[in-house]
């Protein structure tokens, strides 16, 4: 027999809620024998788990295989103290004055294919938008941004002719490398962006290491491009697929603050 669950499997999502509603209501703790790993699929377990490090740590999982510290992949009190310290740059003013400028960008990229009335949506509008946003808001060249793009969709995708850890290993090396420029670059001549503001951040006497700001600006850039893109595609099909939903949208953008959630939790 395949295993029940398992994410990498060429039909899984077609799959998806079938299969964790079968995890739920019959294997809560379900081990995939193949790949060697558990699987929590209840409410109150995963919530428990994530509230206990000691018991179920962040460090030195497969995923973290190959990167360097990151909020994502330790335990507190070092988690704690890395959020402390990043949490002084990214701040909720800095996030504000992002809006105007991703109204632009937004606007721009619509500019590109709406004279046509169709585009492809993921290539040519999902994938460039939070790419464009999160290497403007970090501080990446417009120019050097598609390096990045690259790396993360390379994370992400499976193929499996080759090992998840070793892809994940190249990539992630290529993006320390291009970060660890730009950063001396900010070292050597501060902007007005999130890395400078990431160098200069200290709390309680402590500043990042570079190993640290390399870790900040790799999940920065792999999370942002990643989750946004796949919210802004599954959203479009999600509001395809129910368009009574679309419409009461569009007559009531008011509610698109709770629409964005639904669509993520959903």
């Amino acid at each position: 027999m395949p295993p029940l669950y398992d994410p990498s499997s060429s039909n899984f999502q077609d799959r998806s809620y079938e299969i964790y509603r079968t995890l739920r209501d019959e294997h809560p703790l379900y081990y995939n024998e193949e790949r060697d790993w558990w699987a929590l699929s209840r409410f109150e377990d995963v919530r428990a788990a994530a509230s206990d490090p000691e018991t179920f740590s962040s460090e030195n999982t497969s995923i973290a295989t190959g990167l360097l510290p990151n909020v994502q992949s330790v335990d507190p009190p070092y988690h704690d103290q890395l959020r402390s310290l990043v949490t002084t740059a990214f701040t909720t003013s800095r996030m504000a004055a992002m809006e105007p400028r991703i109204r632009e960008i937004a606007r721009e990229l619509i500019g590109h294919f709406a004279d046509s009335g169709k585009c492809d949506l993921m290539l040519d509008y999902a994938r460039h938008l939070p790419s464009l946003v999160i290497g403007e808001m970090i501080g990446v060249p417009r120019d050097r941004r598609e390096v990045f793009l690259e790396c993360t969709e390379a994370m992400i995708s499976i193929d499996p002719k080759q090992s998840q850890t070793s892809q994940n290993t190249r990539a992630a090396e290529r993006i320390y490398e291009e970060f660890a420029t730009l950063l001396e670059e900010r070292k050597r001549a501060p902007r007005d962006d999130l890395m400078s503001a990431l160098i200069d951040a200290e709390f309680d006497g402590r500043r990042l290491s570079q190993e640290e700001l390399l870790g900040f600006c790799f999940v920065l850039i792999v999370a942002g491009n990643d989750t946004t893109t796949n919210l802004i595609a599954n959203g479009a099909v999600l509001l395809s697929k129910h368009p009574e939903q679309r419409q009461r949208l569009a007559a009531e953008p008011d509610r698109m603050e709770s629409a964005i959630h639904e669509l993520l939790r959903y």
